[in-house]
C-alpha cells in the first residue's frame, strides 16, 4: 500500500496517519527494543526522501499493530540478510550508534511451515 500525505505542502502535519493503515508508527530510540509477529510489509512516501518500507509488527500481548519505517540503512539491511517471512516472531533493537551510522539488532523466530490439504474441488 502506498501511502501519501493529506497535505503535500506539510507531510509531517499527519504523522498518526504516515503508515496509510492508521497503526502506532514506532521510533525506536537507543536501547529500545520492539517484539512481536511480522504481519505486512508496506511501502511509503516520505515527502523529502522518496518511497521507504514499512514493516508492521502486532504484539502477542495485546493484539496492537505498530509500524516500522526502515529509513536507516543497518535496519534495511538486516531484513534483507533475515529475510523473514510473515508470521514470523520478530525481535528489532536499536544498539548505540557506531559514530553516524545507526546500528540495529533484528532476531527472527521462524514459525514452522502448516501443511494444508487442499479443498475438494467436487470430483
Amino acid at each position: 500500500m502506498l501511502y501519501q500525505p493529506k497535505d503535500m505542502s506539510n507531510p509531517w502535519s499527519d504523522l498518526e496517519g504516515r503508515s496509510g493503515r492508521y497503526y502506532d508508527s514506532k521510533r525506536l530510540e537507543v536501547g529500545e527494543t520492539l517484539r512481536g509477529v511480522f504481519v505486512d510489509m508496506g511501502l511509503g512516501l516520505d515527502h523529502y526522501f522518496g518511497l521507504y518500507r514499512i514493516c508492521t509488527i502486532e504484539c502477542p500481548e495485546d493484539g496492537s499493530r505498530h509500524t516500522l519505517w526502515l529509513f536507516h540503512a543497518d535496519l534495511r539491511r538486516r531484513f534483507q540478510e533475515k529475510k523473514p517471512f510473515l508470521g514470523d516472531h520478530l525481535t528489532i533493537r536499536r544498539l548505540e550508534n557506531a559514530g553516524s551510522r545507526t546500528r540495529y539488532r533484528l532476531a527472527v523466530n521462524r514459525t514452522p511451515a502448516v501443511l494444508v490439504k487442499p479443498a475438494n474441488r467436487g470430483s
